[in-house]
């Protein structure tokens, strides 16, 4: 009796696979691709944590874990899909070819396929009427756009600094995103996958304020 217990004891114990884990900055990513798609398919009314963390598969505590409530998700999402920040520049461009590169490096980013797509209108539109109702959320998302006006403002001041030209920098970047908005929705109308169109027209409009952008 006590053999077949020794021998018993004895076996090898194989130990336990233990489930993948996820880099927090990848579940993140996840979670926040979920939201994404929860929005653009579902509008803001369907727009709730409960259905983003079903369709990530995971709980409700996990994402309150990384967004907090359901405006902190929605504000994650409209950073997500707005365009990209320009980086603050640690120092001041020192030629005008510095400043017209970093001011081309936004147009193009702005432009770029991954971001400049019908499928981002889809998320977009929900967003355009949050900010248009000016609820709390609203308010917080126009906030939002106002720095990255600000942002592309000083890129294309400093464009205008190097040329000694005197302009409203805070109001061509508010006119070049709303131009940009407008073509970008014309666009989602046609059948056509070339938009090259609609970034020179931009640039065009830029250039028009501030000279040639290209080969300065």
């Amino acid at each position: 009796m006590s053999a077949a217990r020794t021998s018993k004891a004895a076996r090898p114990v194989k130990p336990r696979k233990r489930a993948a884990r996820v880099a927090p900055a990848l579940r993140r990513e996840l979670l926040l691709q979920a939201a994404i798609t929860c929005l653009s398919e579902e509008g803001l009314r369907g727009f709730t944590l409960q259905n983003v963390a079903q369709r990530a598969n995971v709980s409700l505590a996990l994402i309150g874990h990384y967004f907090g409530g359901i405006e902190e998700l929605l504000q994650a999402v409209f950073a997500a899909v707005m365009f990209k920040m320009p980086a603050a520049p640690k120092a001041e461009p020192r030629s005008l070819e510095e400043a017209t590169t970093q001011l081309m490096h936004t147009v193009e980013s702005t432009f770029a396929p991954d971001y400049y797509s019908r499928d981002n209108l889809l998320v977009w539109l929900p967003l355009y009427e949050e900010m248009y109702l000016k609820g709390r959320i609203g308010r917080r998302l126009v906030a939002q756009e106002e720095q990255y006006i600000k942002a592309v403002a000083r890129q294309i001041d400093a464009v205008a600094r190097f040329r000694r030209l005197k302009v409203d920098a805070q109001q061509i970047a508010a006119d070049f995103i709303a131009l940009a908005d407008g073509l970008w929705l014309h666009w989602c109308f046609t059948d056509s996958d070339d938009y090259s169109r609609n970034r020179e027209t931009a640039v065009r409009y830029l250039e028009l304020h501030i000279g040639t952008l290209r080969g300065a």
